[in-house]
């Protein structure tokens, strides 16, 4: 073999070794990119056009902390896993409507560099999946990623007519306060109400573009500081001034949207109340409370109330994390709690000193720092 052969074959060897090694980080891309590309599905049935759609919703559903739980057989299950499997069902049945659901799944790296992209978007249209996609956050600002989803793939109707929306959120409790940890695979985030308030603005329209009805199906939400920092974003917010529990608000009933798509924002949130008020109320030992609150009734003296009991010991500060929230009637005793434009559904707790009670004034407030 001459010299030339053999420096043709010791580069052969090492474009060999190259190839495998690129080849390997290729394999790896394309392993973290084969579930990243929109995956258009044929849902089997014609999909109806954009300009027949009466309703939008969108699911936010947090799924990047710890959500087992055990049912009352005992059996462990994710809450997440539920909520979603419960927002396909309703999306499936929503032949006049558009549903965009998103499941934050904790986000993981592929040798510590590249996202798998674990979020997951489901778009149906007309009852149908016309879109399944996987994602990652964009940057630290919420729910940027999911907005831009959601403008990329609605299509605006050409009748004229201003559709419903509405736009649901699934998670723990949103803190007064911004915060870190809330999302566990991104420690470094910071989230709270204010951001919360700012993320949802991004799915709205030009203008006054509103959301018909926003709920929170988190624990102790239903507070002045949040109620006040979603002015401009909904005309109605269902959510729990206390605790939850690991339930969460119904949505079944927004089908009665198929029947009746004239149905009013705030009829459509009763119904949704009712429904979750009646599944809890017979088994649930601690208190049930939820709360409707009109925005354009309240939004003449939710800024007052929020001022009136914000404290840092109180709203969101570090040392009241995971405290259940009281009513904030009896936080100012003695003092008028306005609640014009508030409905509340309550069951006082079985046992103990607040068993008694018979109404709610809808507003929860962090208790004093003991």
């Amino acid at each position: 073999m001459d010299r030339h052969t053999a420096a043709y074959g010791s580069m052969a060897a090492w474009c060999s070794r190259l190839r495998g090694r690129w080849g390997l980080l290729i394999m790896l891309l394309l392993a973290a990119g084969g579930c990243t590309g929109p995956q258009e599905m044929a849902g089997g049935g014609t999909t109806a056009p954009a300009e027949d759609m009466d309703y939008t919703l969108v699911y936010l559903l947090h799924a990047d902390a710890d959500y087992l739980y055990h049912d009352r057989e005992g059996s462990p299950l994710q809450a997440d896993e539920k909520m979603l499997k419960e927002a396909r069902a309703v999306a499936r049945k929503a032949s006049r409507g558009e549903v965009f659901i998103f499941h934050q799944r904790p986000e993981k790296n592929i040798l510590g560099l590249f996202p798998k992209k674990d979020r997951r978007m489901y778009h149906y249209r007309g009852g149908t999946l016309v879109a399944r996609k996987s994602y990652s956050p964009r940057g630290e600002t919420p729910f940027r990623a999911e907005a831009a989803l959601y403008r990329s793939h609605r299509r605006e109707g050409d009748s004229g007519e201003r559709s419903k929306r509405i736009l649901l959120y699934y998670g723990h409790e949103i803190p007064a306060r911004p915060r870190r940890g809330y999302y566990q695979s991104r420690p470094s985030v910071l989230f709270g109400s204010d951001s919360f308030s700012e993320g949802i603005a991004r799915f709205q329209g030009p203008g006054t573009d509103l959301f018909d009805l926003v709920v929170l199906s988190t624990c102790n939400n239903g507070t002045p500081g949040m109620i006040s920092n979603l002015e401009g974003r909904a005309h109605h917010v269902l959510a729990s001034p206390q605790n939850l529990h690991l339930s969460h608000i119904d949505t079944d009933p927004l089908t009665a949207l198929e029947d009746n798509p004239a149905l009013p924002p705030a009829e459509l949130a009763d119904r949704m109340a009712d429904h979750t008020f009646e599944r809890m109320e017979p088994w649930m030992q601690t208190a049930v409370t939820i709360a409707r609150y009109d925005m354009q009734e309240v939004g003449g003296y939710v800024g007052d109330l929020a001022r009136r009991v914000e404290h840092p010991f109180r709203q969101g500060g570090p040392k009241t994390q995971g405290v259940d929230n009281i009513d904030c009637a009896r936080l100012l005793p003695g003092e008028a709690v306005r609640s014009e434009g508030v409905r509340v559904w309550f069951k006082p707790p079985a046992f103990g000193r607040q068993s008694d009670r018979k109404n709610h004034s809808g507003w929860g407030c962090r208790p004093p720092n003991r």
